[in-house]
């Protein structure tokens, strides 16, 4: 039920404000107790303060961090496959203004600080907010962040079909944008909320929440280091092998990728698709071999149609033969 009277905001929305903080080796309850909050009362889910209170702390991070455009990049890569709202929303919607729509409505029963609309003027949609009550002070952080988010779920809905340079967007102040954002059209706008202008064609643009998670999930990746890349890629391998014939391509697509991308990025780190999918092959292998399992039941699992192709890569990889590796795992457990 939509939330009566004051404008009131759920502190859980600072989490991934406070998460940023810390993963810059900043001490994140020095803001907090400038605005006389605490750690406990974000972590409780049922916790809500005036929307002031969250503008302000938003200026006073951004102060903090010494970074104007904070808010703006937290939004740009928030993790929204999770939101039940926007979850609810894709799972049924057939386009892009059907998603949008459907969204807007449910999250317009719980607001109360703020209420979004999608408007269509003609050849062009307005998407934005618009607030309750006047904000005493320039909500710069709070504009930055919610365009960028609403940037972000626009883009990856549409995926490559998305032209930045037919979007405008209207914040309080356009300096706590990225300059990035500079391909697009940045507006000043009031305290009363952002706007984001696009082309009303694209409303009709076909959605598929399965593209919408793996958009986001190609993000993720493409922002880790390449060290995390490549131990998360062996964690996915290593859960995967010995299901059968494991191909570049299938390796790829089990990380929301294309066989060039990920050879790119992994070669940047000094390995390949190929070498990652030998090296877990081996350590499958090695496992079951030291179990006693059979040599042609191993090959058959990871998907080689005779035991000597198999053999072969475990005696170049290994610089013994599988036999002589289980024979010498078996003589090391009597010892």
């Amino acid at each position: 039920m939509k939330n009566a009277g004051l404008p009131i905001v759920q502190l859980s929305v600072l989490r991934p404000f406070i998460n940023e903080l810390r993963q810059r080796g900043m001490d994140a309850s020095l803001p907090l107790v400038r605005v006389g909050l605490s750690f406990e009362a974000i972590a409780d889910s049922g916790q809500a303060v005036h929307a002031m209170v969250i503008h302000q702390l938003l200026e006073n991070i951004a102060g903090f961090a010494e970074d104007p455009v904070i808010a703006a990049k937290i939004g740009e890569k928030l993790d929204t496959t999770g939101w039940p709202l926007l979850a609810d929303a894709g799972v049924h919607a057939k386009t892009l203004g059907d998603f949008l729509t459907r969204y807007i409505s449910q999250a317009n029963e719980i607001a109360s600080s703020a209420v979004q609309y999608l408007h269509i003027e003609g050849a062009q949609a307005v998407l934005g907010e618009r607030r309750t009550f006047e904000p005493s002070i320039i909500p710069a952080q709070n504009d930055a962040f919610m365009a960028s988010l609403a940037i972000s779920i626009l883009r990856r809905s549409v995926a490559d079909q998305l032209n930045p340079s037919e979007i405008m967007v209207a914040v309080s102040d356009p300096h706590a944008l990225p300059p990035g954002y500079g391909i697009m059209q940045i507006l000043k706008g009031d305290r009363l909320g952002f706007r984001l202008l696009f082309p009303t064609k694209w409303l009709s643009m076909p959605f598929q929440w399965d593209r919408y998670q793996k958009v986001e999930n190609q993000e993720k990746l493409a922002a880790i280091q390449p060290s995390e890349l490549v131990f998360g890629f062996r964690q996915v391998l290593r859960s995967y092998v010995g299901r059968g014939r494991l191909t570049a391509i299938d390796a790829a697509r089990l990380v929301h990728m294309n066989r060039q991308k990920l050879g790119r990025m992994l070669a940047r780190h000094g390995t390949s698709i190929s070498a990652e999918i030998g090296q877990a092959q081996i350590i499958y292998a090695k496992k079951r071999l030291a179990s006693g399992d059979n040599v042609t039941e191993i090959a058959l699992a990871l998907g080689y149609s005779t035991p000597g192709n198999f053999t072969r890569l475990f005696k170049r990889l290994s610089g013994v033969s599988p036999r002589e590796y289980q024979k010498s795992s078996n003589q090391k457990s009597y010892v």
